[in-house]
């Protein structure tokens, strides 16, 4: 917002200041997430009815002002409650009352890659597109416009062999995948070879048993079903292209 002010519109009497530090965010996931809010919150109803998925409310957490956010970035049931910053540690402490448990980054890893959610830097480089990435549900086609309305519609931006995100599944389901390694249709043809695309994410899924992966891969969604071959410095592994919603893909667990 900042560059758009000083190169797109100099001349508008605009000031920017972020408030991020201002405030602290603290998400609670899991089937519980509801039950375990429900006596802190004030003001606000949480059932699924009143608060959907992707909605907002303002009121009150533990007796402090709070926005309260009804999204997950784990596929779980899940909130964000945002409160002023110097209330973040009374508000945290309320949680140990219902042996609610901090969960790491690499959980997180695991959790949003098993619901296909995407992790900027990983599988969005700057070169992917919104439908790229499977979402194009996103952009608001109905507005006459916004930035970067014009460069959606370019001809390279609606190719059909545009990389798009896919799922990998080894088929020995035992091999973990190394992120960026590049994807090809036959790995015993000799170097060099056509890449057809790289591994983004890669981890064992604890739920579902075995190893599971995000790619970006050239024409990916036209290619579900197929198998392509990841390198490896030994020689190749096996996948199957697959959906990048390993699971709960009818988001029953999202939206309880």
């Amino acid at each position: 917002m900042e560059d758009y002010l000083q190169t797109e519109w100099p001349e508008l009497d605009v000031w920017l200041t972020s408030t991020t530090e201002q405030w602290a965010v603290i998400a609670v996931q899991g089937p519980d997430a509801r039950k375990v809010i429900a006596p802190l919150v004030e003001r606000i109803d949480v059932s699924a009815a009143a608060l959907p998925h992707m909605s907002v409310r303002e009121g009150r957490v533990c007796g402090v002002k709070a926005r309260l956010f009804r999204v997950s970035f784990t596929g779980e049931l899940g909130f964000e409650i945002n409160v002023p910053s110097e209330h973040a540690p009374e508000v945290w402490e309320a949680g140990r009352a219902y042996d609610m448990v901090p969960y790491g980054t690499e959980a997180m890893h695991v959790l949003r890659a098993e619901k296909g959610y995407i992790i900027v830097g990983q599988e969005a480089d700057g070169t992917a597109t919104p439908d790229d990435l499977g979402l194009a549900w996103a952009i608001g086609k109905a507005k006459k416009d916004f930035v970067g309305k014009r460069s959606l519609a370019r001809p390279a931006m609606v190719r059909p062999d545009r990389k798009q995100l896919v799922g990998l599944l080894s088929l020995d389901r035992r091999s973990v995948l190394e992120e960026g390694a590049q994807l090809v249709s036959d790995h015993a043809r000799p170097t060099p070879r056509s890449s057809l695309g790289h591994v983004t994410s890669a981890y064992l899924s604890a739920v579902l048993g075995h190893p599971i992966a995000l790619a970006m891969v050239k024409g990916g969604r036209a290619r579900l079903g197929t198998t392509l071959h990841v390198l490896t410095g030994t020689g190749s592994i096996a996948v199957k292209l697959v959906s990048p919603v390993f699971f709960d893909p009818d988001g029953a667990r999202l939206h309880a």
